[in-house]
């Protein structure tokens, strides 16, 4: 994959075009933004750009070393990849690397360190590494990726070049999906599945009680409009709206499946099998029309939230609407 394949992120990918045209590349590299926005692919794109082989675009895709990067096995690029997502990346795992980078690279001019999850380094592993991110050698590049920078220590950061990765937004993704139409619906999933992290993403969420709680809410109201059980319906959002924050994200959420479900839609003419989502498989026999309007009824639904409309009118009104678009 070059820059130009990369969706969205039109300013970071001339900056790198320009750091690439010039050779002067940073060799102690953050890209932070939410989950889903495409940080480890772009990272990758820069990781096949700095062994590239080419004296002209970067990278240029059909090279040996573009090759081996693009299936994984280019000797001098290194993933650091922290597989249990619960666990920090200690000092042990970085004096290890520290006596690797002084090793010159097998194949390339440089070689490259891609750091999964930055945000598991322990402050102690990030004091370790300080020194080497200040002299670095002249053949590596190091690439931390984060959700956020805060997860890092200031003396860290600021001894790196620091990007933001923004995530793709609707209406491009919608705009790719017409032109490419991927022939596989798991390559659609993974380009809208970025739409529900923003869902999800909040200071208050990320305890994974919560978490299930959302995803119990969200899978249930979609379950029982499916079923035309109104009482059910009912019972499930007056228990939600005791939680306005749960509440708001719960709309957001099911806001963000029926968006997917036009997608498919507009972009196929036809509904596809199981996906992943058992909530999404709930939707397999709407058609477009009962979906968009169940969408309008819930982009409605956030705006009264917004303009501070009674908790329980809202939950009326949601029901009332729905019983008389699907039930």
């Amino acid at each position: 994959m070059k820059f130009k394949d990369f969706l969205g992120n039109k300013f970071l990918k001339n900056e790198f075009l320009k750091i690439f045209s010039t050779g002067n590349f940073p060799h102690s590299i953050v890209f932070y933004g939410e989950e889903g926005a495409g940080k480890s692919t772009f990272a990758q794109i820069v990781a096949s750009a700095v062994v590239c082989e080419s004296c002209f675009e970067r990278p240029c895709g059909v090279c040996g070393s573009c090759k081996k990067a693009s299936l994984g096995s280019h000797p001098d690029i290194t993933c650091v990849e922290n597989k249990n997502h619960t666990e920090s990346v200690g000092v042990d795992e970085i004096r290890k690397i520290k006596k690797e980078v002084c090793i010159l690279p097998n194949e390339a001019r440089h070689k490259v360190y891609i750091f999964e999850n930055a945000d598991k380094l322990t402050k102690q592993a990030q004091s370790a590494i300080l020194k080497t991110l200040e002299e670095p050698p002249e053949f590596v590049v190091f690439i931390f990726i984060c959700i956020s920078i805060k997860s890092l220590l200031a003396t860290f950061v600021s001894r790196c070049q620091v990007y933001f990765v923004s995530p793709v937004n609707e209406n491009l993704s919608f705009k790719f999906l017409k032109e490419h139409k991927p022939d596989s619906t798991s390559n659609i999933l993974k380009i809208t599945d970025n739409f529900y992290s923003a869902a999800k993403k909040n200071d208050s969420f990320e305890k994974d009680s919560i978490l299930h709680k959302l995803d119990f809410f969200v899978f249930n109201t979609i379950k029982s409009i499916v079923e035309k059980n109104e009482w059910e319906l009912m019972t499930l959002l007056n228990e939600v709206s005791k939680n306005l924050n749960l509440f708001e994200k719960t709309l957001d959420a099911i806001a963000f499946l029926l968006k997917k479900k036009l997608i498919f839609c507009e972009v196929f003419g036809v509904y596809f099998e199981a996906q992943n989502s058992k909530t999404f498989q709930l939707l397999e026999g709407f058609d477009f029309l009962k979906v968009k309007n169940l969408l309008n009824i819930v982009k409605f639904a956030r705006e009264l939230k917004k303009q501070n409309v009674k908790t329980d009118l809202l939950t009326t009104y949601v029901c009332t609407k729905i019983s008389s678009c699907v039930f």
